[in-house]
């Protein structure tokens, strides 16, 4: 599981810099917030299938760096 999210972290770390977040800011914030939580957090508490987990895990962590790479293109 801790596997997937690592992947996740990279893939999402890949896709935010090929994308470059020329989107808004906030909206990318807000929607990656929500989709986490819906992706990421509540399978995570609702299942107890690992693979469930594993896809939870990789989703929320393939979202982070896009919800982080728009809140630091704010504080610029």
């Amino acid at each position: 599981m801790l596997g997937a999210a690592g992947l996740g972290g990279i893939a999402g770390s890949v896709v935010t810099t090929v994308w470059g977040g020329k989107q808004r800011h906030l909206s990318v914030i807000f929607l990656g917030f929500a989709a986490t939580g819906l992706l990421g957090q509540l399978p995570l508490g609702l299942s107890t299938s690992p693979l469930v987990w594993i896809v939870a895990s990789f989703s929320s962590a393939f979202l982070f760096p896009l919800i982080q790479g728009a809140n630091q293109a704010i504080g610029r």
